[in-house]
């Protein structure tokens, strides 16, 4: 990769960069941290099979659908709408709306992030925290300061979990974690947990908010598809990186008979690690995750609106502050979240399927991808992919039926 991101001029390269660390912190909300958690204390150490299969299919989507972005040079909404007149319009709408309905999420995230840390009102606090997302986009160069802020709080988020597990470092049955990572317990019960973690990490906005990147650095044509292959590999192994250590965090607790009550795991963790100041850095993880999540959100909502008119074009950074003040007035509303999860999850793992199998057959359209020939071995990857991710549409079919 070294050598081909001497192809780069120092602008792209800063772009790349962001475009890595944009879909890996787009990925990694407080909702990311919870359920990673939660569902490790429920499978224990057969959640590490979830991870290895969702890292596979999560592979395989995302170097397809980088590729064909850079190749192409069209953002996702304008390739589809390529390939069936006005569905790249519909798509892009229901990215919007799931990307309003994750915001909320965030900020309540948020809201639980400096309870935890400073001990305040959790709308206080999550209104504070709107106002740091909202000063990104408050000024003409916000959208190209995310290439700064994302690498900076992203490594954060890593150093964080990272610290955290060496705490347990010792306590972890690695013999047992790599036999269950190949050899599940129960593999029927690792079904909607692998549907769950495909939505909340690669599914509706979280996988174009990279995508989408390459296209503002330029970094498009058929001379920089190596390159950007192997950035999209590399902004999901780094989330993965994420989901692993607090995976081992939680499995080294428990080993070490620790109790960690069901409707608090992560809490409990950082609070049996840290001691006093437990709360204070899962709260301070919760509001980088969730101030960088909301960003990546409502970036790649403005690669979206900004196509539909020059007025919002010209206007992007007003309609990007009140994108997210509109998920803090609803957030202000609404009692109980549980629906909104539900419905967030599952419209992000609808879309997964679509958006796949969009770019796998525009890799066959020369008026779309010109001369370029994709690699057989990456559309079989991507067609494995693809089985996979309706297999995880139907769970979150199953989830809105329950909903509704």
């Amino acid at each position: 990769m070294f050598k081909e991101f001497n192809l780069l001029d120092n602008q792209q390269k800063r772009k790349l960069i962001g475009a890595i660390f944009i879909m890996m912190t787009a990925s990694i909300t407080p909702a990311f941290l919870l359920t990673t958690a939660d569902l490790t204390n429920e499978l224990k150490t057969t959640f590490a099979f979830v991870i290895l299969v969702t890292l596979i299919i999560e592979l395989g989507f995302q170097l397809n659908l980088w590729r064909v972005v850079s190749v192409s040079g069209k953002p996702i909404h304008q390739l589809i709408n390529t390939i069936v007149p006005k569905l790249g319009n519909v798509i892009s709408f229901f990215v919007i709306l799931g990307g309003l309905a994750f915001n909320i999420i965030a900020i309540i995230g948020m809201g639980v992030g400096f309870n935890l840390a400073f001990g305040l009102d959790l709308k206080i606090g999550a209104t504070i925290g709107v106002f740091l997302a909202i000063l990104i986009f408050a000024f003409k160069a916000g959208r190209d300061n995310l290439d700064l802020i994302a690498p900076i709080l992203g490594i954060v988020i890593l150093l964080i979990t990272a610290f955290t597990y060496l705490f347990v470092f010792n306590k972890v049955p690695y013999d047992e974690v790599f036999v269950r990572t190949i050899m599940p317990q129960n593999i029927e019960r690792t079904i909607v947990p692998i549907a769950m973690v495909l939505a909340g990490t690669i599914g509706g906005y979280i996988s174009l908010s990279g995508a989408h990147r390459l296209i503002d650095g330029k970094i498009t044509g058929m001379k920089y598809r190596h390159v950007v292959t192997r950035a999209s590999n590399l902004s999901v192994v780094l989330t993965s990186l994420v989901r692993v250590f607090i995976f081992l965090i939680v499995i080294g607790l428990l080993a070490s008979n620790t109790i960690l009550f069901s409707d608090s795991v992560l809490e409990n963790a950082f609070v049996e690690i840290y001691g006093d100041y437990g709360n204070v850095a899962l709260g301070v993880l919760f509001i980088i995750a969730a101030v960088t999540s909301i960003s990546a959100t409502t970036y790649t909502a403005g690669t979206m609106i900004q196509s539909y008119n020059i007025a919002l074009k010209k206007h992007l950074n007003i309609v990007l502050v009140m994108y997210i003040v509109t998920a803090w007035l609803i957030y202000l509303m609404v009692e109980e979240p549980t629906t909104l999860v539900l419905f967030s999850f599952a419209l992000n793992g609808i879309l997964i399927p679509v958006i796949l199998g969009g770019m796998l057959h525009a890799t066959r359209r020369k008026d779309i991808v010109g001369a370029y020939k994709h690699p057989l071995w990456m559309s079989i990857f991507g067609v494995i992919a693809l089985i996979f991710t309706f297999i995880a549409a139907f769970y979150m079919i199953y989830e809105l039926r329950i909903l509704f």
